[in-house]
């Protein structure tokens, strides 16, 4: 009985959260804009997404979105993992610095730094290029704060017994470590994917350049400009994440993991 209540309990839940995509995607394949005129006098069509993908300037801004998010996930990966088993090896004083720091600078808003941001692209020469958007992206300390905590709840006995066969610290964590947080690691690999598929602000300052800002900025834009593809366009932007969790499912759910 307790087992069909939570069952029951998790499809509400479910269904609250995907309600509102649901609702986008039924409204994308019927003529103008139903969610806002409502569904009355509306036919079934394609139109919307024929509209969105003949729009240049939409289909560039998703080819931005791709070449940031990809470039930035994969310079963020490997850096964060090597920072994130460094801060798991370091200890004392500087082991409490380090990780306090970079907590400090994962909870301080964008807003706050902007300024910074803004002056040190131009000081660098990368202002109005979409790589000042992928470095600030790649080197965002979320990732390595989130790996840290994964390697940290590895069984401690298990890296010891693995200590006593080598002394080889990359043995011992790509051979021990790694395969134990691959769960974790996925979930991380999504989330700072998702994390620069929606950025906007960063964008805004650092990318003045209209041809040069992602598909997060364009689908407000487009509302004004065609509104008619403005729903289609916003199912679409949702597909990418969809597609990259599919991959990944099997690894994050695999029953065995730590995570």
């Amino acid at each position: 009985m307790k087992r069909k209540f939570s069952i029951i309990v998790l499809f509400l839940i479910m269904a609250v959260f995907l309600a509102p995509f649901l609702l986008l995607l039924f409204a994308s394949f019927f003529d103008g804009n139903p969610l806002k005129n409502g569904f009355e006098d509306v036919s079934f069509t394609l139109s919307q997404y024929v509209s969105a993908f003949q729009d240049p300037l939409l289909m560039e801004k998703f080819l931005n979105s791709v070449k940031i998010s990809l470039y930035s996930l994969f310079i963020q990966m490997p850096a964060s993992i090597m920072l994130g088993y460094a801060l798991t090896v370091i200890n004392g004083r500087w082991a409490f610095f380090i990780k306090g720091t970079l907590i400090v600078a994962l909870l301080l808003p964008f807003e706050s730094i902007m300024v910074p941001v803004f002056k040190m692209s131009k000081w660098a020469h990368l202002y109005d290029k979409q790589i000042s958007v992928v470095l600030l992206q790649a080197f965002s300390p979320m990732a390595a704060i989130f790996i840290s905590l994964l390697i940290t709840s590895v069984d401690s006995d298990l890296v010891k017994a693995a200590s006593l066969d080598t002394n080889s610290s990359f043995l011992i964590f790509t051979k021990i470590i790694l395969p134990l947080i691959l769960p974790g690691l996925s979930v991380c690999a999504l989330i700072c994917f998702l994390e620069s598929w929606n950025l906007t602000e960063p964008a805004l300052i650092l990318l003045p350049d209209e041809h040069l800002r992602p598909a997060s900025i364009a689908i407000n834009d487009l509302s004004e400009r065609s509104e008619n593809a403005s729903i289609a366009a916003s199912v679409l932007y949702s597909l990418p994440v969809i597609f990259l969790y599919l991959p990944l499912s099997k690894v994050i759910i695999r029953k065995e993991s730590i995570f």
